[in-house]
């Protein structure tokens, strides 16, 4: 069989892939549903989800989450991190592969993938705000005894978003899923938002531990560590699996889960649309014009082919973006010579593109087990408080059998 003939049947089969999704997502009803859930703040039991999405009483939502799962879609909740004192460090290593189970620190791992094209390893750690300064330095210092002279790019995340494909304003063949965006285009739109001066809603550094209202204790971290796994995971089963009295959890749920919105929206897990698409593009992207950062974020922020973005304090040079973006079955081409354009014409000073070895991804809820519940705050001594954790959660339910 030819390259050409090989290529041109991969992409059949891609583009089959991606229309069964679809093909499910035009059940009006259905796509309301998937598109209205990014909204939704309250979660652990259905009627509350029908009173978010405003339709309580009028049809069953259990019935067309039942389909949805039938054909590979799952959910997951996102979390607001600030609120719970977390955020994000990303780190990259060049032309080496490491094994997860030697990362240091792994009980704050977040997500870790092996790439190609440049072969290398990404990491991302959950990292207690409170503690950002010493952690990342600690992090960078193992990595130097275990590996020395290893190549690092890295960016500690000030402001992150997550972003679904929406099918409700495309047909088909016309979604940027299938013909990716034209280099005209992407001109053309960041060009507008440049003039723009887009203002973008972050906060600054020192400003994070005053946004850490919804730290609370261990029993919130693990409902919301549940909610991350499955978003539609029922008060019921959470009880059953650690051994908590349902009203005991309704307690937390109500009065600091949804009291302190916790819950930023339900998205689908990406991994339905990687599977149709391949391996998804990973950036960094550094640039010392403000002009050129919030832009970026911006233009990022609208694509249909955005899975997520993180980027810096716009407090501190160079400013960084870290973007995952699906690859488009057709123009594909396109956006990578964009970012080529900004780069030739010295508007960017930096640009990384590598590409998931989607088999090695893993992908970690938040680490509540090194949440230290005496001091209701997250702890650096985590042999301490994985010890607690084992004394007063794995001895109940069924985590103990």
């Amino acid at each position: 069989m030819s390259s050409g003939k090989k290529i041109s049947e991969e992409l059949v089969d891609k583009q089959t892939a991606l229309y069964n999704i679809v093909k499910v997502m035009r059940n009006k009803r259905i796509n309301w549903i998937i598109d209205k859930l990014t909204k939704v703040h309250r979660l652990g039991y259905y009627s509350v989800v029908e009173e978010d999405l405003g339709i309580a009483g009028k049809f069953k939502l259990p019935k067309y989450l039942e389909v949805l799962k039938k054909h590979g879609f799952s959910f997951t909740a996102k979390i607001d991190y600030h609120r719970i004192g977390l955020s994000s460090y990303f780190i990259f290593i060049f032309n080496k592969v490491i094994d997860f189970k030697e990362l240091p620190y792994l009980s704050w791992l977040h997500t870790y993938v092996i790439t190609y094209n440049p072969l290398g390893t990404l990491i991302e750690y959950y990292i207690p705000i409170k503690y950002r300064k010493k952690l990342v330095k600690d992090i960078h210092n193992k990595f130097d005894e275990k590996y020395p002279n290893l190549i690092i790019e890295d960016v500690f995340i000030i402001g992150r978003e997550r972003r679904q494909p929406s099918f409700s304003r495309y047909n088909f063949s016309e979604h940027p899923l299938i013909t990716g965006y034209s280099l005209s285009y992407l001109k053309n739109k960041f060009t507008e938002l440049l003039s723009e001066h887009k203002k973008i809603a972050i906060i600054d550094e020192e400003e994070l531990e005053e946004n850490i209202t919804g730290l609370k204790d261990l029993v919130d971290l693990l409902i919301l560590k549940e909610f991350e796994a499955n978003a539609f995971t029922m008060l019921t089963q959470i009880s059953e699996k650690y051994g908590f009295e349902s009203a005991h959890l309704r307690k937390h749920l109500f009065n600091h889960i949804f009291r302190n919105r916790l819950i930023e929206g339900v998205f689908l897990k990406s991994k339905i649309f990687i599977d149709a698409l391949s391996s998804p593009l990973l950036l960094f992207i550094e640039t010392n014009d403000q002009k050129v950062f919030r832009a970026l974020i911006g233009l990022m922020q609208e694509l249909e082919c955005t899975i997520g973005l993180g980027y810096s304090s716009e407090h501190e040079k160079p400013y960084k973006l870290v973007v995952s973006h699906y690859r488009t079955l057709h123009g594909f081409e396109d956006f990578k010579k964009f970012l080529l354009s900004l780069y030739s014409e010295g508007l960017i000073d930096k640009i990384i593109a590598t590409e998931y070895i989607v088999p090695s991804f893993k992908k970690f809820t938040i680490p509540y087990m090194n949440f230290y519940q005496e001091l209701r705050d997250w702890s650096l001594d985590t042999l301490k408080t994985h010890i607690f954790f084992g004394k007063r959660i794995l001895r109940r339910g069924s985590l103990n059998q």
